[in-house]
């Protein structure tokens, strides 16, 4: 994997907390899931789970809640930085 990354220039980006939307969790699975991330932390999710979609407000809040927000992922180090 690493060599194919280097030939194309990606990267590999691994998730800390998976939601397990792929899996049929529930909504309210996947608030506590996000409950479980740390500054700096990647979850999981897909935008094709209805589950996902319907946890979107509450997420937002909880991580609002907790002094964390949506970033995005740092080309330079593949981690999560606050916008």
């Amino acid at each position: 994997m690493k060599a194919v990354e280097a030939k194309y220039g990606l990267s590999e980006t691994i998730w800390d907390v998976d939601s397990q939307d792929w899996n049929g969790a529930s909504t309210a699975a996947i608030v506590q899931a996000v409950g479980r991330l740390g500054n700096g932390q990647i979850i999981l999710m897909h935008d094709w789970a209805a589950t996902t979609l319907a946890a979107i407000p509450r997420t937002a809040q909880g991580l609002a809640g907790h002094g964390l927000c949506v970033g995005k992922i740092s080309p330079e180090t593949g981690r999560a930085v606050a916008p």
